[in-house]
């Protein structure tokens, strides 16, 4: 009897093992017993979902100590990804390039599934946004590239019917503009609604039903993070409500659920679509097995696995990236032509100008106006006087005469004013620390366009961040409606100017 207590608790804290891999673990079929004694042990841990099979019968999630143990670990390990990537993102330079090279690996991933080749030229062409045609092997690839966009410009968008319809779209997977679903049963032999009296996808006269139970399970859950984030994935590609692609919009729709749980910069760019590629035929099994038995146990346990190694993944790229950039630039720095400095005398002096002019800090690290920078780059002229030991040096200002650091008012009167990119860092940290309702980008620019008296425009946001429109636009709608701007209509555009703060 002992030795059965202690099988169950090995097949179900140790491994979590379905009724068929116990018996060949075993190597044998008369395992109706020991079986008892495994669903004993799970009970104690067994936890009823609000979501429901085709039958209305509840999903249940077993949390043994080992599987809560790895949740946990999961959701430590992205609260410390997201500030890591925080810090990363920094730099424009390491987000652009990062971001290039996750969403070739994760198109690669749909390119797989559908059997589309692709070369490295047309993923470059697709995630830098210049993609001219499309073969209509290559529409999907565009179509999965264009819902990871869709994410990040809509992540303000509450999950409903609305946003699930805005992800068909994408697709062409809508029925109709008044019916969004399916209305047909799934004909495809391997994807039958029923098999052996088994639903293993929703009817259409449930589908609606269905969809509203999930979305109220988003919203009333007290599951964990990781919990909620597989049943979600899992119950929407149950229901499949559009006759094709359901299983990525499953994807797309459990990763703005990640977005919406403080992880909006990391969902879209963790590559969890390789559960569509490399272990699809594993995925397939495992779905299967959670539908014969109501126990969503078997896919938390597995997709928890993959979670972990896609987070190292997510690590070693950006790691990688800051590594050869060191690389790069010690490699230039090596390299780079020296300036030569020559005696200063009356019949060289305009000569020596104009060879020994060094710019200043680039426009945009300066406070901007809405036509023109407040003060140009403009040439610094170290001049060697062989009268004196010291070298001098000139800077010849837009404005003579008036104090740069005087010059402006800026909403936040408590920081120095005359902002260097070093106090618009500093700005840029105290808003994260301040509002953390503020995303990384909105922080970014606001810190860098706060002066009093001035106007600020979406286009104006969207060269700041190197970010597509529709998310400028939604950001600086986010700040003004935060009270960092007051939004004014001039002609047919809107302004935007600071608020004193």
């Amino acid at each position: 009897m002992e030795e059965n207590k202690n099988l169950g608790e090995r097949f179900s804290n140790d491994q979590y093992l379905t009724y068929n891999q116990v018996a060949f673990e075993l190597k044998t079929t008369l395992i109706d017993g020991i079986w008892r004694k495994v669903i004993e042990y799970r009970e104690k841990f067994t936890y009823p979902l609000t979501i429901r099979t085709v039958d209305k019968n509840r999903f249940i999630v077993v949390l043994t100590p080992k599987i809560t143990e790895k949740a946990n670990i999961i959701e430590r390990k992205l609260t410390k990804l997201l500030m890591s990537y925080a810090t990363f993102a920094q730099s424009e330079d390491f987000k652009r390039e990062f971001r290039i090279i996750q969403s070739k690996n994760i198109i690669s991933n749909i390119a797989s599934l559908y059997n589309v080749e692709a070369n490295e030229n047309f993923y470059q062409r697709l995630v830098t946004n210049n993609i001219s045609s499309l073969s209509p092997n290559e529409m999907i690839l565009n179509d999965y590239y264009q819902g990871l966009q869709f994410l990040t410009n809509q992540v303000f968008d509450p999950l409903d019917e609305h946003f699930i319809a805005g992800l068909g779209e994408i697709f062409n997977a809508l029925e109709s503009e008044s019916y969004i679903y399916r209305t047909q049963e799934v004909k495809d032999q391997n994807q039958k609604v029923v098999i052996n009296k088994l639903f293993v996808a929703a009817p259409v006269n449930r589908i609606e039903d269905m969809v509203l139970d999930l979305l109220n399970f988003i919203q009333s859950s007290s599951a964990s993070l990781f919990v909620k984030f597989v049943a979600i994935f899992f119950y929407f590609s149950y229901i499949k409500p559009f006759t094709y692609h359901s299983e990525e919009i499953a994807l797309l729709f459990a990763k703005a659920f990640l977005q919406r749980s403080d992880l909006e910069m990391l969902a879209p760019l963790l590559n969890f679509e390789v559960i569509h590629d490399e272990y699809k035929e594993k995925l397939d099994d495992v779905m299967l097995e959670v539908k014969k038995t109501n126990d969503l146990t078997y896919l938390v346990n597995f997709i928890a696995d993959i979670f972990l190694k896609q987070i190292n993944q997510f690590e070693d790229l950006m790691a990688d990236i800051k590594r050869r950039t060191i690389i790069e630039e010690r490699f230039q720095s090596e390299n780079a032509p020296k300036v030569e400095v020559r005696e200063n005398t009356p019949f060289h002096k305009e000569e020596q100008f104009e060879q020994q002019s060094l710019l200043v800090e680039e426009e945009k690290t300066l406070p901007f106006r809405e036509d023109k920078p407040l003060v140009q780059a403009v040439p610094v002229v170290i001049e060697v006087n062989p009268t004196y030991e010291k070298p001098t040096t000139i800077v010849h200002k837009e404005d003579e005469g008036v104090k740069l650091e005087t010059w402006m008012d800026i909403a936040l009167p408590k920081v120095p004013v005359g902002l260097s990119e070093e106090d618009a860092q500093k700005i840029e940290t105290h808003l994260r620390e301040m509002d953390p309702s503020l995303s990384k980008l909105e922080a970014y620019f606001y810190a860098r366009h706060c002066t009093i008296g001035k106007y600020y425009t979406i286009s104006q946001f969207k060269e700041a961040t190197s970010c597509a429109y529709e998310t400028a636009r939604t950001s600086m709608d986010h700040l003004a409606n935060s009270s960092y701007y007051r939004k004014e209509k001039f002609k047919n555009k809107f302004l935007y100017t600071p608020i004193k703060r």
